[in-house]
């Protein structure tokens, strides 16, 4: 398998800085995945003040009821501001749409972060609904192409590999 060669730019730095964020434990980490469900539960849409306004606001009551006694700052400008600069863009000028495509090194990362919290390593894990779904959300892609991002990322990951292919319970993948 080939491994990546690639001299981060600046983008590639902001592509961090939102996996980094989506995978905080922690309160900003909380309302930037808020921010996030938001925009992919509506997939497409304009941010204006008032859109922007009511993300913070649902932010805002989210935290109320779900994080008690954790007192969460909610900016959705900030949030938003990472995600204009993603380096294959899901907003352009005001609106938000899911992408078609992902640089096959963001969704390795994307992928080995939602595995890393199930196990052991070496092992098939089984792209199960909840999974796909999971991994379209970090991505920011469209789900009806998730398969072929996944065999894009194949030819270049050096992490992981197609797993069992016998048998029709679905795609499996093994993080090496």
């Amino acid at each position: 398998m080939a491994t990546y060669n690639v001299n981060l730019t600046k983008k590639q730095i902001t592509n961090e800085t939102h996996y980094s964020i989506y995978s905080e434990d922690t309160n900003r980490g909380w309302a930037y995945r808020q921010v996030v469900n938001h925009l992919v539960n509506l997939e497409t849409v304009t941010l204006d003040k008032q859109e922007i306004g009511i993300i913070g606001w649902d932010t805002a009551i989210n935290a109320e009821e779900q994080r008690e006694n954790e007192p969460v700052t909610v900016n959705a400008y900030t949030h938003i501001k990472v995600l204009k600069s993603l380096s294959v863009p899901v907003i352009d000028k005001k609106q938000f749409t899911l992408r078609n495509f992902i640089h096959p090194m963001d969704l390795e990362s994307t992928i080995l972060h939602i595995f890393k919290t199930d196990g052991a390593i070496g092992i098939d894990y089984l792209l199960t609904p909840e999974r796909r779904a999971e991994i379209c959300k970090m991505a920011l892609i469209e789900k009806n192409t998730l398969d072929q991002n996944i065999n894009l990322m194949l030819q270049y990951s050096s992490k992981i590999e197609e797993g069992t292919t016998s048998g029709t319970y679905g795609r499996f993948l093994i993080i090496i």
